[in-house]
């Protein structure tokens, strides 16, 4: 895991956590700065855990009336994956082969065309001399 990759994890995560030492209730004594609670909420404050063994009161949840992906689908969802950019000298040597196969391909087509006419002339240069 890259750094960058951390940092913006443990951003993500800081964001999402909550801030307990900013939810100072007014009866609540706080810091000199007015930002951290010093005491625990009284009693009255406080809402009570219910039982370890309780059902949970969060609801369980359910399945949609329909499914999100078709039962028979023509092409299999793929997660799309974004590529970072390249580095510069990768995009270079990456132009320089593109160019250097181009070359080549060029090169051998106007050998291949020079070799048939240098054939086509020889075989009416023999021709002329066997006449």
């Amino acid at each position: 895991m890259t750094h960058t990759r951390r940092l913006s994890l443990m951003a993500a995560l800081l964001a999402t956590a909550p801030m307990v030492w900013a939810q100072a209730t007014p009866g609540m004594a706080t810091d000199p700065a007015g930002t951290r609670p010093n005491a625990m909420p009284s009693s009255s404050q406080m809402q009570p855990m219910p039982p370890e063994d309780s059902p949970r009161t969060v609801p369980a949840p359910t399945m949609p009336a329909t499914p999100a992906i078709p039962a028979t689908p023509a092409v299999a969802p793929a997660p799309t994956q974004v590529e970072p950019p390249k580095d510069p000298l990768v995009e270079r040597r990456e132009q320089r082969r593109e160019a250097r196969q181009e070359y080549r391909q060029t090169k051998k087509a106007a050998k291949a065309e020079r070799k048939a006419a240098r054939k086509a002339a020889d075989a009416q240069a023999e021709s002329a001399l066997q006449k």
